[in-house]
């Protein structure tokens, strides 16, 4: 029987328990305290909830070791682990909720009254006191079936292609992860591996789980990454990490500040590995021209439904960035397969777009509750054993045998009777040197015939865009070319980094051309004008009031660490992401920015 991963980490207890297992606000925890704040949170669950298979508890925590010591704990009472952010918005806290029926909530503090008050179906349990020394000793049940086919996961999808829907996956998925899809990027013993993102998303949980059952010590983030770009790295060379795991969307942001030349990267890191989106050849030219080749670097493709990570492209430098289109997916992972087929399942030939299906020990069970989708999606392998995941992704496999991305399956359209896919025409427009992101979207035009419009992120923006209209035209017959171009100063995002498609297509419909530019930042702009000219240009608008909201001009944690990039290095200030959030409004920003500045002037 192959041990669970939460028995691998519980095993590095007895070989080296002095070992720095996680770092958290300036604290360290051991391999050694760990595992009995583990068993202690196991024990404390066995005398709260009813003893049932695969019962789900509920975890919302913020970033620090007790989201970690929740996760195992759980897993060591045989329970099952259900995640969520804990910016989880009301309606779908409470749909999930109703959809899972808890045994318990595993929750900190700081959320625990909020959580009450939203549920009392289950008892909601903080986790400081759960995993507090000195409770009953009490027996914890062995898991019902030593195979590993019990579930351990039931994650959430983000909703991005339509309603989120719970994802199980089991035990043998998860050592799967461990023992062979991630050999390949694995850290070592020797390593500190950051812990970038938010729980209650896939990504999540290998973050916290590789670095542990290899024995290395896990690094949560701090609020340095919240000062912008600068602060984060150097944070990272602070705290010695040496191997990175990032969203490409922030990926991008440091890519931005490098090819500003106004960091340099942190000499601690040894490999960054990147997912979650497309990582334009631009990003990646930048990248290699600032950071030495000693640095691997990972392009990691997967989904909840196959377990996080499937396939994995390391960046050769032999190859120019500017053959690609964007990063490749690459291959496939050890122990995962995949397939590219047509609309009749069957392969399409090497260099053609199909649908790409994975498949290998990864495969999730399916979605809770929900046997019709599930069937829909995870359908028998063709041509093979065991079950293959219908992704949605349209894929295609170059001669070398690397895979590349071409978008989505449901974003197809009927244009003069020819069927469009707009990711081929974001291929198209991501190879022009000057567009760092793309995104086509069909649209019902005036005339009652079906158009396209064009989003673009420039990586220098000049005002004008015909040259890249003409390189459209130079590649593609006349109905795939977007009847509107439009410039956006920052692509808007969803919280997991992906391009909010949605916002994008309500915006097409009133789509009407390139907007104005936007201000530009000069020194001899009045202290207001120069936050407002930050401020729009983050944001990607042409114009703002003082008392403009953040988040209904759509602002989120990447355009707002950006902003404080920008206001820290322009004004030697300290403004956080937080301080935006507070303040909220373009007028609450230059007041923080004002205040700042005196008390540095005062001191």
């Amino acid at each position: 029987m192959q041990e669970r991963v939460h028995e691998v980490i519980a095993g590095h207890a007895t070989t080296r328990p002095d070992a720095l297992a996680i770092a958290s606000r300036g604290r360290w925890t051991t391999y050694g305290e760990l595992r009995e704040l583990v068993l202690a949170t196991a024990r404390t669950l066995a005398t709260t909830v009813r003893r049932a298979q695969e019962l789900p508890v509920v975890v919302v925590t913020d970033r620090s070791e007790w989201a970690v010591v929740a996760m195992l704990g759980i897993w060591r009472a045989n329970c099952l682990y259900v995640p969520l952010a804990e910016d989880t918005p009301q309606q779908r806290l409470r749909d999930i909720l109703t959809s899972v029926r808890p045994g318990a909530i595993l929750t900190d503090k700081k959320n625990a009254d909020h959580l009450r008050s939203a549920w009392g179906d289950c008892p909601v349990v903080e986790i400081e006191q759960a995993a507090e020394p000195g409770g009953p000793d009490v027996p914890i049940v062995a898991p019902h079936d030593p195979s590993g086919a019990q579930l351990a996961c039931l994650v959430h999808t983000s909703g991005s292609s339509g309603p989120a829907k719970g994802v199980m996956i089991d035990h043998r998925a998860l050592s799967n992860l461990m023992t062979a899809v991630s050999l390949p990027y694995a850290p070592d013993a020797a390593d500190r591996a950051l812990h970038f993102g938010a729980f209650g998303w896939d990504s999540s949980i290998e973050e916290v789980i590789l670095p542990l059952y290899k024995g290395a010590s896990l690094v949560m983030r701090t609020d340095e990454a919240d000062f912008g770009v600068p602060h984060f790295l150097q944070e990272l060379q602070n705290q010695s990490v040496s191997h990175l795991y990032l969203p490409t969307s922030y990926w991008h942001e440091i890519c931005l500040e490098l090819s500003r030349s106004t960091v340099p990267f942190p000499p601690s890191v040894r490999s960054v590995l990147i997912g979650g989106e497309g990582a334009s050849a631009a990003d990646l030219a930048t990248w290699r021209g600032a950071v030495p080749a000693e640095v691997e670097l990972w392009n990691c493709y997967g989904l909840t439904e196959t377990c996080v990570t499937s396939t994995i492209y390391r960046d050769d430098r032999g190859v120019p960035a500017e053959q690609f289109r964007g990063m490749p997916l690459g291959g496939a992972c050890p122990s995962v397969s995949t397939a590219i087929l047509d609309d009749d399942m069957q392969p399409v030939p090497t260099g053609e777009i199909g649908e790409l299906y994975i498949g290998g020990p990864g495969v999730a069970r399916g979605y809770w509750r929900d046997p019709v989708g599930t069937a829909a999606s995870f359908i028998p392998a063709v041509g093979g054993k065991g079950r293959h995941y219908r992704t949605g992704d349209l894929a295609r496999e170059d001669a070398s045998g690397l895979l590349h991305y071409e978008g989505r399956v449901d974003r197809q359209a009927k244009i003069n009777g020819f069927r469009v896919n707009p990711n081929e025409v974001e291929g198209v427009l991501a190879a022009h040197p000057r567009v760092r992101r793309a995104c086509v979207i069909p649209r019902r035009e005036s005339s009652g015939l079906t158009g396209m419009v064009a989003f673009l992120e420039l990586v220098t923006d000049d005002g004008d865009i015909q040259q890249i209209k003409d390189h459209l035209k130079a590649r593609l017959p006349g109905f795939m070319v977007p009847t509107t171009v439009e410039v956006l100063q920052e692509m808007p995002l969803l919280p997991n980094g992906k391009i909010d498609v949605s916002s994008l297509t309500s915006r097409a419909s009133a789509a009407g051309g390139t907007p104005a530019g936007v201000p530009e930042l000069r020194q001899e702009h009045h202290r207001d004008d120069e936050v407002k000219a930050v401020w729009c240009e983050a944001l990607g608008i042409a114009e703002s009031e003082p008392e403009d909201d953040f988040l209904e001009l759509g602002g989120n944690s990447l355009s707002g660490m950006r902003i404080a990039a920008r206001l820290n290095e322009a004004f030697d200030v300290d403004i956080r992401f937080r301080d935006i959030l507070e303040g909220r409004t373009l007028a609450g920003l230059v007041a923080r920015v004002t205040e700042l500045r005196a008390r540095a002037q005062t001191s």
